[in-house]
C-alpha cells in the first residue's frame, strides 16, 4: 500500500539525517523538517486527492480540538511530573541532547521553536494527518488507523535512538532495553494522539498534546538535572 510505503520512506530518511553530524543536525532540523512537511501536503494534495478536511486541516481551530487537547495534554504532564519529578526517576532518553536544554536560552529555543516547528509539526502531520487519512481510504476502521499508525510512529524514533544511545551500547542489555523503551513510549505516545485525532477530527488536538508532553518533559528534566542532580 501506497501508505505503508510513504511512512518506510520516512522512516529511512529520518533514520540517515540522524546520522549527520549533531552541530550540522541542529541547524538544519528545523528548516529539513519543515520543508520534508510542505512537500508532503501538495503531495497528498496532488497524488491522492486528499482536502483539508480530510487530513484534518478543515476545522482545525475548533472548540473541541483545543478543549480535548488542552486537557489531556495538562494530564499527561501531571503524570509525567510525578513520574520524573517526585519519585525521582531518570529515564535516560529523557537525559539526551533531545531532551535536555544546556541553558535558559536554549530552553527558550526549544520551548518556542524546535519543538513545535521542528518535532510536533511534521510528526503530526505525517502520522495522525496524512497516515491515519490514506489508511481510512482503504477501508480500515479507526483502531486498524491509530494501531498502524502508532507502530510505524514508533519505528519512527530508529532515528532518535540512533541519536542518543551511544554506538557502543545498541547492542548490549542496556541498549536494547533504553532503544526498546523509546519504541514503546513512541507507540503508546502515538495511540494517544491517533485517538484525539479521531475523536476531535482535527490534529489540533493531538498537536497540542505532543506540545504540551514535550514540552513538560523538557522542563521537568532541566529543573531535575540542573537543581537535583547539579553539575
Amino acid at each position: 500500500m501506497e501508505a505503508l510505503v510513504l511512512a518506510s520512506a520516512l522512516i529511512v530518511i529520518n533514520s540517515i539525517f540522524s546520522l549527520i553530524p549533531k552541530a550540522l543536525y541542529s541547524i538544519l532540523y528545523i528548516p529539513v523538517n519543515l520543508l520534508i512537511t510542505l512537500i508532503l501536503f501538495f503531495y497528498v494534495r496532488i497524488m491522492f486527492g486528499l482536502s483539508c478536511s480530510d487530513i484534518g486541516l478543515g476545522a482545525v481551530f475548533s472548540n473541541n480540538g483545543v478543549i480535548y487537547g488542552i486537557i489531556v495534554g495538562l494530564v499527561v504532564a501531571a503524570i509525567l511530573f510525578v513520574g520524573i519529578n517526585l519519585l525521582r526517576i531518570n529515564i535516560p532518553f529523557f537525559s539526551s541532547y533531545e531532551a535536555d536544554a544546556n541553558n535558559i536560552g536554549d530552553l527558550f529555543y526549544r520551548l518556542l521553536l524546535k519543538i513545535p516547528f521542528g518535532t510536533v509539526l511534521l510528526e503530526e502531520f505525517a502520522f495522525r494527518g496524512l497516515l491515519i487519512s490514506l489508511l481510512f481510504s482503504y477501508g480500515l476502521g479507526s483502531n486498524q488507523c491509530v494501531l498502524i499508525s502508532s507502530a510505524i510512529f514508533g519505528l519512527w524514533h530508529i532515528g532518535f535512538i540512533l541519536r542518543t544511545v551511544p554506538r557502543v551500547q545498541l547492542f548490549k542489555v542496556k541498549g536494547i532495553i533504553t532503544a526498546f523503551g523509546i519504541l514503546v513510549i513512541g507507540f503508546i505516545g502515538s495511540l494517544i494522539f491517533g485517538f484525539l485525532r479521531i475523536k476531535t477530527d482535527n490534529l489540533l488536538s493531538p498537536i497540542l498534546v505532543h506540545w504540551i508532553i514535550n514540552v513538560s518533559t523538557l522542563i521537568i528534566m532541566f529543573h531535575y538535572r540542573k537543581k537535583v542532580m547539579p553539575q
